[in-house]
C-alpha cells in the first residue's frame, strides 16, 4: 500500500477540465487499496464563480474514499492572465502550508503551472526527500502563446518558467506524443524522465434511442447536421470561429446547424457575435 498525494486546482464536483481526471485517478488509486489525500481548490470551474456549499476557509470531504482537503483561494471573475496568476499563487501558497500527510510519493497536476512550481519546491526542500511526480494536463507556455496573453520576452520567461519546474520533478507525465516532444524539446526535459499515458473518456455511453426526442425539443430538423462543442468556452478553443462558420452556413442555406454548450469566461461574447 502506498501513500499517496495528489495536489491540484481543479477536482470534482467539477466536470470539465483537469478534474474529471484527477477525481478519476484518485478515486481508482484509492479503490485499489492505497491511501489517497487530495489538496485541491474551491470548485469554481469553469463558471468561474465558486460553487454554493462551498464555505469559509478550508473544507475537508471523504469522497470515494479519497480524503480531500479543499483551500479556499482568489477565484477571478474575469479570468484575464494576471488575476488567474494571482488564483495560482493564492491557492499555491496554501498548498504550501497545508498536511500532505507524509506520502511516499507525490503527484502535482499541471495546469496550474504556478501553484505545481511552489508545491515542487516544498517537495524537494522536505526533509524526507519524497518523489514528486507532474502530470501534464496542457502546456502552460504554450498556452499563453497561442491566446497572446504572452509574446516576445514574456513568452520566453513562460517556457523558461515551466522548463525549470518540470525539469526539477523526479518524473513528467504527458497526455500525448505531441506534449512529450514539447516538453524534450523546447522545454529541454530529459526524454528519460518524460512517459506518455494519455487520457481517458469520462463520459457515460450515447444513447442509443432519443435523438428524434430531443430534435423535436429544440427545434432541430431531422435533416440537420449538428456540429457540436461541448466543454469549456475560454479564448484558447477560438470558437469564434464556430460562430463565423455558422455564418457562412446560414448565407449559403446549408443544413448544418453549429451548437455550442457549456460555459467559460468567453461565453458572453460568444453570445454577442452570435447575434
Amino acid at each position: 500500500m502506498t501513500r499517496i498525494t495528489i495536489i491540484g486546482l481543479n477536482y470534482a464536483p467539477e466536470r470539465s477540465g483537469n478534474a474529471p481526471y484527477t477525481t478519476g485517478l484518485a478515486k481508482n488509486l484509492a479503490a485499489t487499496g492505497h491511501t489517497v489525500r487530495v489538496v485541491t481548490g474551491f470548485p469554481h470551474y469553469p463558471e468561474w464563480r465558486r460553487q454554493e456549499g462551498y464555505d469559509g476557509w478550508q473544507k475537508a470531504e471523504s469522497l470515494d474514499g479519497v480524503s480531500v482537503t479543499r483551500l479556499r483561494h482568489y477565484i477571478p471573475r474575469k479570468p484575464t492572465g494576471l488575476r488567474r496568476i494571482i488564483m495560482e499563487l493564492t491557492f499555491g501558497v496554501r498548498a504550501l502550508a497545508a498536511d500532505w500527510d507524509k506520502p511516499d510519493v507525490i503527484l502535482l497536476v499541471s495546469p496550474a503551472l504556478i501553484s505545481t512550481g511552489l508545491a515542487a519546491i516544498r517537495a524537494r526542500l522536505s526533509i524526507k526527500r519524497t518523489p514528486c511526480l507532474i502530470w501534464v494536463q496542457d502546456l502552460y507556455s504554450r498556452g499563453v502563446v497561442e491566446t497572446s496573453l504572452a509574446t516576445g520576452p514574456l513568452a520566453r520567461l513562460a517556457i523558461r518558467l515551466e522548463s525549470a519546474i518540470l525539469g526539477r520533478a523526479d518524473g513528467v507525465v504527458a497526455i500525448h506524443e505531441r506534449f512529450r516532444t514539447y516538453i524534450t524539446d523546447t522545454l529541454e526535459v530529459s526524454a528519460r524522465d518524460v512517459r506518455v499515458i494519455r487520457n481517458w473518456t469520462h463520459l457515460p455511453p450515447a444513447p442509443a434511442t432519443g435523438q428524434s426526442e430531443l430534435r423535436e425539443r429544440l427545434g432541430w430538423e431531422t435533416n440537420e447536421t449538428i456540429v457540436l462543442h461541448a466543454g469549456n468556452m475560454g479564448k484558447k478553443q477560438g470558437l469564434e470561429n464556430v460562430v463565423a462558420a455558422a455564418r457562412v452556413a446560414e448565407a449559403s442555406n446549408s443544413r448544418v446547424r453549429f451548437v455550442m454548450m457549456g460555459d467559460g469566461n468567453q461565453r458572453a461574447v460568444l453570445e454577442m457575435a452570435a447575434k
